[in-house]
């Protein structure tokens, strides 16, 4: 386990962290694949911004309410229609709260199944010598749970980075007229939650990267463990590779409660934050009530303007709030791309038309040499095999029989040369 923990450190870091300019390719990456849902994300970040503008209206209904209820002492019967406009706005935030997971559940559906579509085009063109090369599990992990990965940045993120910049200064331009100081104290404490996100976002990068290398490195070991358990068990090597298999699972779980780790911390901190911003709103209001502070409006504030801004305190960080939480989303989509585009932007082997080769001859291979690293297997090999002809290959193991059909049949890549069927190139070195 030593050698996976040391890999996924490595490998992993060096991605980013030696080349800056990956993440940043990572991210454009992703805005590439908004463009084409700008419209739909965009629909899905004004119902919520609709919905923000039904909460101020909600709140100013339930001040002016208990202002009429407590204060002026007005029977209740006498406010109906207001109780009625209020039942009203929670039918409509009912209805754009649906609409809202819905347009976004929409958007991160086609988004996925589009980078699916790229992925699988991709394999086939990269063809069976690419995939041989690979472990199945890894890139089944690749194909489902990374690209699943996209779902809440897309979902989830965007739309609330539209509602973000859009609604508190909303929530900001009505508490104005009404109290100016807490305002004031909304534009003071506002922005620590990004300034909070941004630093938190640096490791959660990283643990989301880590998680990612992980998985897709279990999913690998484990289902090629799986296809040779009939080999393991005949060695008598059952038992030692279930232990290798439950270290690999620690190590990921290991890197699954780092991402746990700073979700949870950053949540915390976002809390304290909102709920300092709360109580110190609470508390100005408070005491102008009480007569105790005469400082701005707090000396003749009304119950009912108190209650209004106190209502809105919380609803003006909510969105930051959540902007933060999913702020995760966008960590994950982007440890998810690096690993998406390290296929995606693999060369492809070039396939080519041209008849180069003899016509007469059904194959023929043309000073073709393979080599695994430094050990040639096939150097310097002609062949030609014309149609209908009955040929043997022979040799002892090692010679390079199997390789030469694997070649053929375009499981493994030429080193150098080339092969011809009816005079057709079909299969060159990777450009």
């Amino acid at each position: 386990m030593a050698f996976l923990k040391g890999i996924s450190q490595q490998d992993n870091q060096k991605a980013f962290d030696v080349n800056e300019a990956r993440e940043k390719q990572c991210v454009e990456w992703l805005k590439a694949q908004k463009k084409e849902f700008s419209v739909s994300i965009n629909m899905a970040g004004l119902v919520g911004v609709i919905n923000g503008i039904l909460i101020i209206i909600q709140s100013a209904l339930l001040a002016y309410l208990f202002q009429k209820l407590i204060i002026e002492k007005i029977y209740w019967q006498q406010l109906s229609p207001f109780f009625l406009y209020l039942c009203l706005i929670f039918i409509f935030r009912s209805i754009s709260s649906y609409y809202f997971q819905v347009l976004g559940f929409k958007v991160s559906t086609a988004v996925k199944r589009s980078v699916r579509g790229e992925l699988l085009d991709k394999f086939f063109k990269l063809g069976i010598a690419y995939t041989k090369q690979h472990q199945s599990g890894q890139l089944a992990t690749l194909t489902l749970e990374q690209t699943e990965a996209l779902e809440g940045y897309f979902s989830r993120f965007l739309p609330q980075q539209l509602i973000v910049s859009i609604l508190p200064i909303i929530i900001i331009a009505v508490v104005i007229p009404v109290n100016w100081v807490v305002a004031i104290i909304f534009l003071l404490t506002g922005p620590l939650i990004p300034l909070f996100m941004i630093l938190v976002g640096m490791g959660a990068n990283t643990a989301h990267r880590n998680q990612f290398l992980a998985l897709s490195r279990m999913s690998g070991y484990f289902f090629d463990r799986i296809q040779g358990l009939s080999t393991l068990k005949l060695f008598g090597q059952a038992e030692t590779e279930l232990t290798r298999v439950k270290e690999v699972s620690i190590h990921f779980r290991e890197k699954t409660m780092e991402v746990l780790r700073v979700a949870f911390l950053s949540s915390a901190v976002l809390e304290f934050f909102s709920a300092i911003a709360v109580a110190l709103v609470a508390v100005y209001v408070g005491l102008g009530l009480l007569g105790l502070i005469t400082f701005g409006p707090a000396d003749d504030i009304s119950l009912q303007e108190a209650l209004f801004v106190l209502l809105l305190a919380p609803e003006f960080f909510n969105p930051l709030k959540q902007l933060a939480i999913n702020y995760h989303d966008k960590a994950a989509a982007i440890g998810a791309a690096d690993q998406l585009l390290k296929i995606l932007e693999y060369p492809v082997s070039i396939y080519s038309n041209q008849q180069n080769g003899s016509p007469e001859f059904c194959i023929e291979f043309q000073n073709v040499s393979k080599s695994y690293q430094q050990k040639d297997v096939l150097k310097a090999l002609d062949l030609q095999i014309r149609t209908g002809e009955k040929i043997a290959l022979t040799g002892q193991s090692g010679v390079g029989k199997t390789t030469l059909f694997n070649l053929l049949l375009g499981f493994e890549q030429v080193t150098d040369g080339k092969i011809f069927i009816h005079g057709e190139k079909v299969h060159q070195q990777l450009a």
